[in-house]
């Protein structure tokens, strides 16, 4: 199984800094029959969003409201706050 890290780093989390993550990521990986887990951020659920989730052939599970602690990223700001 190949393995790989893609980031984008950015100055905002609007719809355009995420359609954009997602086109690297398939263009790196593939997201055919991929499941990606998002929060609820609202630019996660964005209809344009979808509609590149289906061009993709990815599949999309929300993370349930007020569930942080099944978020890594959210250990990691934690973190960096101390």
């Amino acid at each position: 199984m190949r393995k790989c890290l893609f980031y984008y780093l950015c100055d905002g989390s609007t719809i355009e800094h995420v359609k954009f993550f997602f086109k690297g990521l398939n263009k790196a990986i593939g997201l055919k029959d991929k499941l990606i887990v998002l929060d609820n951020l609202s630019a996660h659920r964005n209809e344009q969003l979808f509609d590149s989730f289906l061009q993709f052939e990815a599949k999309i599970l929300f993370l349930p409201v007020a569930t942080s602690f099944f978020n890594p990223i959210e250990t990691i700001w934690a973190w960096v706050k101390l």
